[in-house]
């Protein structure tokens, strides 16, 4: 005796949500002019703003990706910030 082939449709797959590759300038509020270049053969990433032309530069591993490269960038830029907060000219 064989099985009987169920009437209803498969399930829906769910889409996976994209993660960003360009992201919004946190120094000319340019949006979607910051992109990252991963060099995983040299180990090193560099996020760019197309409109204000800053550049940072960072090493990275092989797990990497460009939305944890612009949070380092983020990170390392409030660092700075709160460095120069308690300095006294």
């Amino acid at each position: 005796m064989g099985k009987r082939k169920s009437s209803a449709p498969p399930p829906e797959k769910k889409k996976q949500k994209k993660v960003p590759t360009t992201f919004n300038c946190p120094f000319c509020e340019g949006r979607k002019t910051v992109g990252v270049e991963l060099k995983y053969k040299l180990k090193v990433a560099t996020v760019k703003c197309r409109s204000c032309k800053i550049q940072w530069s960072c090493k990275i591993t092989s797990l990497d990706e460009p939305v944890d490269v612009m949070t380092n960038w983020i990170d390392a830029c409030k660092e700075e910030n709160e460095g120069f907060a308690g300095d006294d000219y």
